[in-house]
C-alpha cells in the first residue's frame, strides 16, 4: 500500500474512528497514486476514476466525526459545537476538495493535450515519411524509365554497330578484290610497256638497218671507170 510523506502507512489504522486528518492524507496519498497512475498508463486509464473518488472521499469525510490531533477522539463539547460552524466547515472541505478536483481535471486535460500533441507529432512524422518514400518512388520509377530507354537506345545503337561491321567487311573485301585487280592491271601494264620499248627498239633498229641501206645502194648502182 502507498505511504504518506511521514513514512507511515494512512491505510492501516489502529484508531477505532477515521479522523479527517488522516482523511485528507489518505486522499492525498490517493491523489499521488492516480498521478503516478495517469503517468504511466494515460490519462484515459484515470479519468473516469476521479470523479467517483472525489465524491466517496466527500460521503467518507461527512460520516466521520471531528476528531484532534494523533487522531484522539473529539470530546463531546467539540461534537456538540454550533450546527452552523460544523455546515461552515463542511463548506469549506467540500470547497477544498472540489478545488482539488478542479485541479485534478485540469491536470488531467493538460495530459489529454499533451497525449493529443504527441499523436499529431507522430501522425505529422508518419505523414512526412510517407511523403519521402513517395517522392523516392518518383525518383525510382524515374529511374527505371530512363534505364529503360537508354537500354532500348544501346541496344538499337549495337544493331547499327553491328550493320557498320557488316557493311565495313564487305568493303574490306571489295577494297581487296580491286587491290587484286590494280595488281594485275599494272602487271599487265608493265608487260606492254616493256613491250611497246621492246617493238619501239626494234623498229629503231630496223629503220637504222634500212636507212644503212639505202645509203649503200647509190654506190651500188653507180658505173665503175674505165
Amino acid at each position: 500500500p502507498p505511504r504518506g510523506r511521514s513514512g507511515e502507512r494512512p491505510w492501516r489504522m489502529a484508531e477505532p474512528r477515521l479522523a479527517p486528518q488522516r482523511l485528507y492524507r489518505m486522499a492525498g496519498v490517493l491523489g499521488a497514486e492516480l498521478r503516478r497512475l495517469a503517468a504511466r498508463c494515460g490519462p484515459e486509464a484515470v479519468a473516469g476514476l476521479v470523479p467517483p473518488v472525489v465524491r466517496l472521499l466527500e460521503l467518507l469525510e461527512a460520516l466521520v466525526a471531528p476528531a484532534g490531533t494523533d487522531g484522539e477522539v473529539a470530546p463531546a463539547a467539540a461534537r456538540d459545537e454550533d450546527p452552523e460552524q460544523r455546515l461552515w466547515e463542511a463548506e469549506r472541505r467540500e470547497q477544498a476538495l472540489r478545488s482539488r478536483l478542479a485541479h485534478l481535471e485540469e491536470q488531467n486535460q493538460q495530459l489529454l493535450g499533451q497525449l493529443a500533441e504527441s499523436q499529431s507529432q507522430e501522425g505529422s512524422t508518419a505523414r512526412k515519411e510517407r511523403e519521402v518514400m513517395l517522392r523516392l518512388k518518383e525518383v525510382v520509377d524515374k529511374q527505371r524509365d530512363e534505364l529503360r530507354a537508354q537500354s532500348h537506345e544501346i541496344v538499337c545503337k549495337s544493331r547499327d554497330t553491328e550493320a557498320l561491321q557488316e557493311q565495313l567487311h564487305r568493303f574490306m573485301a571489295m577494297n581487296e578484290e580491286l587491290r587484286h585487280k590494280v595488281a594485275v592491271v599494272q602487271a599487265q601494264l608493265k608487260s606492254t610497256l616493256e613491250k611497246k620499248n621492246d617493238l619501239e627498239a626494234a623498229l629503231l633498229e630496223t629503220q637504222r638497218e634500212m636507212s644503212r641501206r639505202s645509203r649503200s645502194s647509190p654506190e651500188i648502182q653507180q658505173p665503175k671507170p674505165g
